[in-house]
């Protein structure tokens, strides 16, 4: 599997009672988002970040200090 995305695909198309559920629970869900943030209930002062976001930030800094290294020992050093 080249991908994670496979396992997340869904061939079935809803109909019905099916769709009516799945639109209902949707629903109830963006309500409960809704609640939250007028409830102030979000975290304001701290940042997380979950770790597909780190790995992926850091591949990116790795592929960018690859292609473009530093032409000196001192542009790693910060200028006094």
């Amino acid at each position: 599997m080249d991908s994670t995305r496979e396992h997340k695909k869904v061939d079935v198309e809803l109909v019905g009672a099916e769709r009516r559920a799945y639109y209902r629970e949707l629903l109830d869900q963006l309500r409960a988002i809704e609640q939250l943030e007028a409830d102030d209930a979000f975290e304001q002062s701290v940042w997380r970040m979950g770790s597909e976001q780190k790995v992926s930030m850091t591949s990116r800094a790795i592929e960018v200090s690859i292609s473009s290294p530093p032409t000196s020992m001192s542009e790693d050093l910060p200028s006094e």
